[in-house]
């Protein structure tokens, strides 16, 4: 008999299970959200595999035969651990947030975000993922106010003890200048301001970076074309207007294609990040603790 219980279909003992303690097989469908055509079927399939009989029926509902009353004392103890187990994980399930929305820098959508979005959507086919594109600034303000869950932003950036951060990605910018632009192919910062530069405008942090670099050198940063979106950067220097600072993840094809020049310049540009930033007053759910796993993978 303990040969023939193993090789059954565990769900018909789990619809076995309801119809014995609720004495009804309407009551069963209804709790195990079926029809009670199928919870029929389901038991009748059973009585046929075990070769017996599992029920008497009446019009008044069911009892159990000798047989089902030995079945049902057999396994309700293990059909009660693993419906609770269920409910418990459906419980977890449900606690977990189904929306989660990550704000993001252009910068860090472009040089970081984009390779790892396939992959979080493939480990997380349950989340509605939001992306909000803005600057470093708005996005930590959002951030403070519970409205991103978690902030993709380019260093530096004034870190504040409501926030915690993690640097993802070190962030290299080449110089460049399109193919019929004439300009050296080794220069200094002084050379490189009194060219045609092109860069962001002055409410970026990357425009803040590169003037405090500019300034350390006792020289100004005042580009002639400032742009508000960095995908504006490559376009503009592959049409010869001017030079630019652009990361290396967005100008290497356009290098490697020869559609721009790379210049090596004297001096070294300091290191900067793009870092992932939470809110370090709320406890961080954990759905949101398993995407930052996947976003912190190299």
């Amino acid at each position: 008999m303990e040969e023939i219980l193993m090789s059954c279909n565990f769900e018909y003992y789990k619809i076995f299970y309801y119809v014995a303690r609720y004495k009804k097989f309407t009551l069963a469908a209804k709790l195990l959200l079926t029809s009670q055509p199928s919870i029929t079927r389901s038991i009748q399939n059973l009585e046929s595999e075990l070769g017996c009989k599992l029920f008497n029926r009446s019009v008044k509902g069911v009892s159990l035969t000798q047989e089902g009353t030995y079945l049902y004392s057999a396994i309700s103890s293990s059909c009660e651990t693993l419906i609770n187990s269920e409910k418990q994980m459906a419980d977890k399930l449900l606690k977990k947030k189904e929306t989660v929305t990550i704000g993001s820098t252009e910068t860090a959508i472009h040089c970081y975000l984009l390779k790892h979005l396939q992959n979080i959507q493939e480990c997380f086919p349950h989340i509605r993922l939001k992306i909000v594109n803005a600057g470093t600034l708005l996005l930590l303000d959002k951030l403070k106010k519970g409205q991103i869950d978690l902030a993709l932003i380019t260093s530096p950036f004034e870190k504040k003890q409501f926030f915690k951060f993690m640097n993802l990605h070190e962030l290299n910018d080449f110089l460049i200048a399109g193919n019929h632009y004439n300009v050296k192919t080794t220069m200094n910062l002084k050379d490189v301001q009194n060219e045609s530069l092109i860069g962001l405008t002055e409410d970026t942090v990357t425009f803040q970076f590169y003037n405090d670099f500019f300034a350390s050198f006792g020289l100004s940063f005042n580009p002639d074309i400032s742009l508000a979106t960095t995908d504006l950067l490559l376009p503009m220097i592959k049409n010869n207007l001017g030079i630019g600072f652009v990361p290396k993840e967005m100008a290497q094809e356009a290098i490697d294609h020869h559609e721009v020049k790379k210049i090596d310049l004297v001096e070294s540009i300091p290191k900067r990040f793009i870092c992932v930033a939470q809110n370090a007053d709320k406890t961080t759910d954990q759905t949101i603790e398993e995407l930052l796993s996947i976003l912190i993978q190299k």
